[in-house]
């Protein structure tokens, strides 16, 4: 079994429009919703590859079901810590110029129970996996080092796979994890340096080994 953590999902609207313009009434051509999440992209990927994936991690009770409807349909198994709120939606709005604005929502703030029951629920799901991966951001609020608290949580038989950037990285390389999947710009934007050439590259995934991480797979 594959287990993949899900420390953030988000709902992403795509809207079109002709002309976007501030301060006045705009109308939408076309709206497409979409599902977001590491975590989630992981888990389905595994099962349309022909894995065993199962997810976890937190989820939101006001729409929290869209998630469920959709792991549901995938045949991911599923087990969530549900939390109040809604999951985070950004909106990111697109003119015929094909001139693109974001708007990101923060989310909501996630419980201390939560937060404990999400690291019992990889405990356990971890010792009967051989692989766990922990991917994404955190809710609001939740300070990096839950990542650290995420990797020790994780059965010691089970590979540990991080893909995150900046100190929640460091957090979880610090404790020793098997793969890292950073792209070109979050190894930038951990490291705090631009990465140009083959030696940049080089010398910060070197970096991130000396901090911990057993193999660095840098995509570019």
């Amino acid at each position: 079994m594959i287990l993949t953590v899900c420390m953030s999902p988000c709902v992403d609207v795509t809207v079109e429009l002709d002309e976007f313009k501030v301060g006045k009434t705009n109308v939408v051509k076309r709206k497409a919703l979409s599902l977001g999440g590491k975590a989630l992209n992981v888990a389905v990927g595994v099962k349309r590859l022909g894995g065993d994936p199962y997810m976890t991690g937190v989820m939101y009770k006001e729409n929290g079901f869209m998630f469920e409807n959709a792991l549901n349909k995938e045949g991911v198994p599923f087990t969530f810590a549900w939390n109040e709120g809604r999951v985070r939606e950004n909106y990111k709005f697109i003119d015929r110029r094909a001139m693109l604005t974001e708007v990101n929502d923060v989310g909501q703030e996630v419980s201390l129970e939560n937060l404990e029951e999400i690291l019992i629920a990889v405990n356990s799901l971890s010792a009967r996996s051989s692989v766990t991966v922990l991917s994404g951001g955190l809710p609001r609020g939740v300070d990096a080092g839950y990542y650290a608290r995420l990797v020790k949580a994780v059965d010691e038989r089970s590979l540990k796979i991080v893909d995150a950037s900046g100190q929640r990285m460091f957090a979880a390389v610090n404790e020793s994890v098997d793969l890292v999947k950073p792209n070109i710009d979050e190894l930038g934007d951990t490291l705090g340096r631009a990465i140009e050439s083959k030696e940049d590259m080089l010398s910060g995934c070197y970096e991130l080994i000396d901090r911990g991480a057993k193999i660095v797979l840098l995509s570019l």
